[in-house]
């Protein structure tokens, strides 16, 4: 069974400060606007292989359907 891990208010500070880190660094604010197309792809087709999953953690979560759940999250991928 999948788990989701609970931030805790003192987790927010560091994964604030950590992003901007990163962001600052030049990793991805730097990257070439194709390397973060291609990481932005990878992610979306990996997130589409876990939806089956997401959808039962949030059916579970929120009480809606199984069904209700893939239709919303069925979009999300294209986001990415």
């Amino acid at each position: 069974h999948p788990s989701v891990v609970t931030a805790s208010p003192f987790d927010v500070p560091t994964a604030i400060s950590d992003a901007n880190a990163v962001f600052k660094s030049g990793i991805w604010s730097k990257a070439p606007a194709i390397q973060r197309s291609a990481v932005l792809h990878n992610l979306a087709r990996s997130l589409e292989t876990m939806l089956p999953q997401i959808a039962q953690l949030e059916s579970l979560q929120t009480g809606r359907t199984i069904r209700e759940m893939n239709a919303q999250l069925g979009r999300v991928p294209e986001w990415l």
